[in-house]
């Protein structure tokens, strides 16, 4: 297998990859993640790659499907492969509304006429490195604070294992949870010793009411023993062809409760797939109880 020498340029030489390249990536794609990715837009896969190139030190992209098919390679760089080309947009709040109609409806739905404990179960499915299942805490956290009988759990996954490591350090830049209200900042962080890193991490209280975990959509059975309240499936589905949507939704119906909650992303739609979903407000859907 060719390495780079010191003297190369990879950007020079990404530019003539074969056919047979493009090919083999798009099917690896699609072999990992269930995305089909058409050749054309191969030219954004190579510039996420470029990174993971130039650490390998090896010559192009040739090369480096070779050694994602190398049988005693490929196992171990799949992981990587995912990592390098998953893309990880996330931020505390995003598309607010969601989190008040979980503040304001979903939440006291859940909890009205409660005589025996419960404990709500939420999973965050795609939850990148954690602002989507921390800002659902922070809701919880807030509203179930008075409650003697109700507790909430959340389940928060994805396929990228580098994500998740973030996601379970809990560290993040000041800057990064503006979107987030003032209560909320100054009770569920704690800043740094050092204030001129500006960084904050999530309190361990708010921590230990999270379960992070490794999870591919396409994967057959989801080792998942737990039916969910409330499923948040957000910005994720619009990934996916018609035919894998509607595979991860007969999964996600079986795995929520009657009346259970589903929450997408406002760009996605699912009208034209059969799922039992009840439209209830803008991207939330109920299961009939």
């Amino acid at each position: 297998m060719n390495r780079k020498s010191q003297g190369d340029s990879l950007t020079d030489s990404l530019g003539g990859f074969s056919p047979q390249s493009r090919r083999f990536l798009c099917k690896k794609v699609e072999e990992v993640l269930g995305i089909k990715m058409p050749e054309s837009k191969v030219d954004l896969l190579v510039s996420r790659l470029n990174r993971r190139i130039r650490k390998l030190n090896l010559e192009d992209l040739n090369v480096y499907a070779e050694f994602l098919n190398d049988p005693e390679t490929a196992d171990k760089e799949k992981e990587f492969f995912i990592d390098a080309i998953t893309t990880n947009t996330t931020q505390f709040y995003r598309e607010p509304r969601h989190f008040e109609f979980l503040r304001k409806m979903a939440l006291p739905a859940i909890c009205k006429n409660r005589s025996d404990p419960y404990t709500i179960k939420i999973w965050s499915a795609g939850c990148s490195t954690g602002m989507e299942p921390y800002s659902i805490a922070f809701i919880c956290e807030n509203h179930l604070r008075s409650s003697q009988l109700v507790k909430y759990w959340i389940l928060a996954t994805d396929i990228s294992k580098e994500a998740l490591v973030e996601a379970t350090k809990a560290v993040y830049e000041e800057r990064d949870i503006e979107p987030l209200p003032l209560e909320f900042r100054e009770r569920f962080f704690m800043r740094h010793k050092n204030p001129s890193l500006n960084l904050v991490k999530v309190t361990p209280e708010i921590r230990s009411k999270l379960q992070f975990g490794y999870l591919n959509f396409i994967q057959g059975k989801y080792p998942i023993k737990h039916e969910f309240d409330i499923i948040f499936c957000r910005n994720v589905l619009i990934y996916f062809n018609s035919k894998e949507k509607q595979k991860i939704l007969d999964k996600f119906c079986k795995l929520l409760k009657p009346g259970g909650l589903f929450f997408l992303g406002h760009a996605e739609s699912i009208s034209s797939l059969k799922t039992p979903f009840k439209r209830i407000s803008d991207s939330v859907y109920q299961i009939p109880s």
